[in-house]
C-alpha cells in the first residue's frame, strides 16, 4: 500500500535567528519535522482517518502539537501560563453558563495558589473539580516554544497555501 507524502521546507529567514526546517508529512498522520530548533515527530491515528492530514494539522491549536511534538522532552511546569488555561477554562464555562459562579470562584482562587512545580501542580489536581485537570499543564521548553514561535507558523502557511492551490486547480480543471 502506498501513502501519499508532503514534503516542505523553508531556508533560514533570518540570519541571527534561523528558522530553516524540512518536514514530511503523511496521510497515515506520520509527521516528521527537522528544524534549527530541533527535530519533531509524532503519529496521530484516531479521529481524523476522513480528512486530509495537512487540513487536521491547520485545525489543531499550537498548544495541542506542541504537547504531541514535546512528548518526552524534558520539561518544567510554567506556573503563569498553567494558571492562564486554567482561569480561561473558567470563564469559557461561565459564558457557557456550565459551570456556577460559586464554583467557577472556588476554582478561580485555587488557582491562585502555587503552581511553580510539579508537586504544586499534583496538589491543585487533587482539590480541583475541573474535568480534565491534568489537560491545563504547561510547561517550558524554550527549544521547543522557539520552534512553535519561529517554525510552526511558517510551515502552517506552507501547508494553507498548498491546499488553497489544489482547491483552485479543482476548480479549474475541465
Amino acid at each position: 500500500m502506498s501513502v501519499k507524502v508532503w514534503r516542505y521546507s523553508m531556508p533560514n529567514e533570518d540570519k541571527y535567528y534561523g528558522g530553516w526546517f524540512i518536514a514530511f508529512i503523511d496521510a497515515a498522520g506520520c509527521v516528521a519535522i527537522l528544524s534549527d530548533y530541533g527535530n519533531y515527530s509524532h503519529r496521530w491515528s484516531r479521529g481524523r482517518e476522513e480528512r486530509d492530514m495537512r487540513q487536521f494539522l491547520l485545525n489543531c491549536s499550537p498548544d495541542y502539537v506542541a504537547d504531541k511534538f514535546g512528548y518526552g522532552v524534558r520539561a518544567e511546569i510554567d506556573g503563569e501560563a498553567t494558571r492562564e488555561a486554567i482561569r480561561s477554562y473558567i470563564v469559557e464555562r461561565r459564558r457557557e453558563e456550565s459551570i456556577g459562579a460559586e464554583i467557577a470562584r472556588q476554582e478561580w482562587e485555587l488557582a491562585g495558589g502555587d503552581l511553580d512545580s510539579d508537586v504544586d501542580f499534583s496538589a491543585w489536581m487533587r482539590e480541583t473539580s475541573l474535568e480534565d485537570a491534568y489537560e491545563f499543564y504547561r510547561n517550558h521548553r524554550p527549544q521547543l516554544q522557539s520552534f512553535m514561535r519561529q517554525v510552526w507558523p511558517r510551515l502552517r502557511d506552507c501547508l494553507t497555501a498548498d491546499l488553497e492551490s489544489e482547491i483552485k486547480a479543482r476548480s479549474e480543471a475541465p
